[in-house]
């Protein structure tokens, strides 16, 4: 077994190191030690001829096939990692392949049903309607009568998937153990969280249970349109959805001719991904014109739910914050907001940091916020996140791609359209929610019991503590300088968490008291329980006011 993946992963070395030579991309090879199965002498791919190095790269990673195009794709949202060049070529990867002959389609659908096509459905269509290196799709109908789309993950995809995994996960701890730069960003964490996606991308139940909640989540819209699984049809190899017969915002030409409002249509799409991304915190993260498809009324319809994205409820906060501090020109809280998404290193300059968001302010100082262009902005952010060595999320990368593509397909089909006036009333939302009297005591109860936590453990730390001291095994390294700023912050910190405590315990006494009707009344209400309220309230808006003055929520 050994001897079989080992033979495996050096043909699989031999294919990589033999299309980069054809791309004359060996450098790359002997920088990720594989220079030994570098081939002799090998004719030069035409294309290459007028290409720079990064589109060369590209054309590799495309004739190399389904993992090496998914990890260009998942790559092409980290501007935080890598040069712009190549992140722009990245985009461009197209991830179509001649479709596999029907006989092979049939057999791997028999593999996973026990039975022919033409068993299980009243009629299926032979030739594909759509062809990538991982899936394609044939068009068929149910014997109850509806029409489906079935895409059939292709036979041994699966296995190669595994063995690039190994091979790609080689070459990372490679590159980590060789070059400092990778060690520091961490490739190989990078690589196993994309081995992790794609491993779901690749499991067609689970992407049917993403369209399920993405149809749960728009239920109450009737302009979204998202298809139903057919379960009773569907494996982790095959996944059977409803058709969708509308025209793909891909085809502009068609959408012309069919007098769609192409204004309506922009903002429409724009709306539905924000309430992913701001409201919901699970999106579809594959936004490219031809997984969008507009039907009768302007309404949209979104097909294939393999690549999403998680926002959790803290990055929303801080994505809202971004975005209020980048539509009032805060520099300072730019920076607040950036070092609260990503990790950013111990040593970090911050005055470099502000001077830079500084510079990058003044070149759209005056404009409106109709004329800020989001894709650019996104772009600029995530570079100045690299150059300082802040490491973005996945998520969030994911997302800002999302949102930049969105904006580039928006202006395609209004040329008056901005993506950041129409996110306002969202991040408004996100605003609104958090500052919920449910949110704010949520929090407020979290906090008390994480407090709650750490002092009972004091005792048993303070006890290890003492054991080390009594042994002699206790070193102890003193910095006296820069404790002021920590201290006090640790200081404010402190006072407004027993502030919260003290109102919350006001309104909590008010409640009660206005519920028991305790003490004189006044038109039948308690006064006591009224003043408890005021008070309260009073209390919670200065202290709202401060924590707003100070730049931290």
């Amino acid at each position: 077994m050994r001897l079989e993946v080992i033979k495996r992963h050096t043909d699989r070395y031999r294919q990589i190191a033999a299309v980069a030579a054809r791309y004359e991309l060996s450098f790359l090879v002997e920088r990720i030690g594989l220079g030994k199965f570098a081939p002799g002498e090998q004719p030069v791919a035409e294309a290459t001829k007028e290409a720079t190095t990064w589109e060369r790269a590209r054309l590799a990673l495309e004739e190399l096939g389904g993992t090496f195009i998914k990890l260009g794709q998942v790559l092409s949202a980290r501007r935080d990692l890598l040069p712009g060049e190549l992140v722009d070529q990245l985009e461009r990867l197209q991830d179509r392949v001649p479709p596999l002959p029907y006989e092979e389609i049939r057999a791997a659908i028999q593999a996973e049903f026990g039975a022919d096509p033409e068993q299980i459905f009243a009629s299926f269509n032979h030739e594909a309607m759509a062809a990538a290196s991982v899936a394609q799709v044939h068009f068929a109908v149910l014997k109850s009568g509806e029409e489906v789309a079935v895409k059939v993950q292709r036979p041994g995809v699966a296995a190669q998937m595994e063995t690039d995994f190994e091979i790609l996960l080689g070459i990372a701890r490679f590159l980590e153990h060789h070059i400092a730069w990778f060690k520091e960003y961490n490739i190989v964490e990078v690589v196993r969280e994309f081995m992790q996606t794609t491993r779901e991308e690749m499991d067609f139940v689970l992407e049917g249970h993403n369209a399920d909640r993405f149809r749960q989540n728009f239920a109450e819209d009737p302009g979204v349109h998202i298809p139903k699984v057919y379960w009773e049809h569907t494996t982790s190899r095959v996944l059977t959805l409803e058709r969708i017969t509308g025209t793909p915002m891909s085809d502009l030409k068609a959408i012309a001719a069919e007098g769609f409002d192409r204004q309506a249509i922009a903002k429409h799409g724009a709306l539905i991904y924000l309430k992913q991304i701001l409201i919901d915190g699970f999106f579809h993260a594959d936004p490219h014109p031809g997984n969008i498809f507009i039907e009768d009324n302007d309404h949209v319809a979104l097909v294939d739910f393999g690549i999403v994205g998680r926002i959790d409820d803290a990055l929303r906060d801080h994505m809202a914050d971004l975005f209020i501090a980048v539509i009032r020109r805060d520099t300072e809280g730019i920076i607040e907001a950036i070092l609260s998404i990503g990790i950013a290193p111990p040593d970090i300059d911050r005055r470099a940091l502000g001077r830079e968001v500084s510079r990058l302010l003044h070149k759209y100082y005056g404009l409106k916020l109709g004329q800020l262009q989001a894709a650019q902005i996104v772009r600029e952010m995530m570079q100045l996140s690299r150059r300082h060595g802040i490491r973005i999320p996945a998520d969030f990368a994911l997302a800002v791609k999302t949102w930049a593509v969105l904006d580039g397909v928006g202006r395609q089909f209004d040329p008056a359209f901005n993506i950041l006036e129409t996110a306002q009333q969202f991040t408004l939302e996100v605003v609104r929610r958090r500052l919920a009297p449910g949110r704010i005591i949520t929090n407020l109860l979290t906090d008390v019991r994480e407090l709650q936590r750490a002092l009972r453990g004091v005792p048993r730390r303070l006890t290890s503590l003492l054991d080390l001291l009594h042994s002699g095994r206790l070193n102890v390294k003193v910095e006296p300088s820069g404790f002021d700023k920590p201290l006090h912050q640790l200081h404010q910190m402190m006072n407004r968490l027993s502030f919260s405590i003290i109102v919350a315990a006001i309104i909590l006494g008010s409640s009660l008291i206005l519920q028991a009707k305790v003490g004189p009344l006044l038109h039948g209400w308690p006064i006591l329980g009224i003043v408890g309220f005021g008070a309260a309230s009073i209390f919670g808006f200065w202290l709202l006011v401060s924590m707003l003055r100070h730049g931290r929520m």
